[in-house]
């Protein structure tokens, strides 16, 4: 079954053409890491899927049975004065001790539940608002960068959830070890619109290399991209953690013009102005790249 088709997608913000001709089946079942480069046009898609933003051509539909759920990179909450324990309540009209075991699943302990919800953090805001996504009657979610702002035991709990749910699941990363650890099926966003990986992220490098290797002729292309690089790496660790730290500060940067664009895409001048700044952006993160394989 379909639960989502995509059909020729395009969407411009002026003269800035993000998404070109993008057409893909969701499939149920499907858990797709929706990847590419930054400005590619990734949350666009997301909002196209949601309705929050009419594509310019083309078409999204949506299965009659799916049941979305969206969690967003900028969680809000309807009372931000409430406190955990009761937030969960509320919502999902549970007695005192039921919240508290299912709270405790998402790490959510003790006193820790009488927090107010303006107080918790970026990773706890993530944390609380997957906990009642996850006890809704949903059956495709949608998540945009759900690991930002999250410690390792967080990240291992939303790698736990997410495993068990038994829906379908688009979501956004750039977090490499998670897409891997959660997706079933690889999507990239390109200039030309949408590719398509039937498996994991390691997969879907695999499938590049080879692309590579037809392309500059090297037969041991596989055999090169692991090894050497990983002795490499070994042998200069804080050069590698700290061109992984640029690379990082870089990217947020990317997501905040690209929200910038998202936010006000009629005032056209604006648009042309972070456009140009991401441009720019990019090509440090290629040179990044490329000091990432020689390390």
């Amino acid at each position: 079954m379909i639960d989502v088709g995509l059909k020729n997608i395009k969407k411009a913000y002026g003269a800035f053409e993000i998404l070109t001709d993008v057409s893909f089946d969701i499939k149920t079942g499907d858990k797709i890491g929706l990847i590419g480069r930054n400005g590619s046009g990734k949350t666009t898609l997301l909002k196209i899927i949601l309705d929050q933003i009419e594509a310019d051509a083309g078409e999204a539909v949506i299965g009659s049975s799916v049941k979305t759920a969206y969690l967003d990179q900028n969680i809000q909450f309807d009372d931000m004065e409430n406190n955990v324990l009761n937030t969960y309540k509320e919502f999902c009209k549970v007695y005192e001790g039921e919240a508290r075991n299912a709270l405790a699943n998402f790490l959510f302990t003790r006193d820790e539940v009488f927090k107010k919800v303006k107080e918790l953090s970026g990773g706890e805001k993530t944390r609380l608002k997957l906990a009642l996504l996850m006890q809704t009657d949903t059956n495709l979610l949608i998540l945009d960068e759900p690991t930002n702002h999250l410690d390792i035991d967080s990240k291992e709990m939303l790698e736990e959830a997410l495993n068990s749910f038994k829906g379908t699941i688009l979501f956004v990363s750039h977090d490499r070890y998670f897409i891997n650890q959660i997706s079933n099926r690889i999507v990239e966003l390109s200039e030309d619109g949408a590719n398509s990986y039937e498996g994991d992220y390691d997969y879907y490098k695999e499938c590049v290399a080879k692309k590579q290797s037809s392309t500059f002729a090297t037969a041991q292309i596989k055999e090169k991209k692991v090894k050497p690089v990983v002795k490499k790496r070994a042998s200069n660790k804080f050069k590698l953690e700290q061109t992984e730290k640029e690379i990082e500060e870089i990217e947020e940067k990317i997501n905040s013009l690209n929200k910038n664009i998202e936010d006000s895409p009629d005032e056209y001048e604006m648009v042309a102005e972070n456009y140009q700044k991401i441009k720019n952006l990019e090509a440090r993160l290629e040179e990044l790249y490329e000091i990432m394989v020689e390390i």
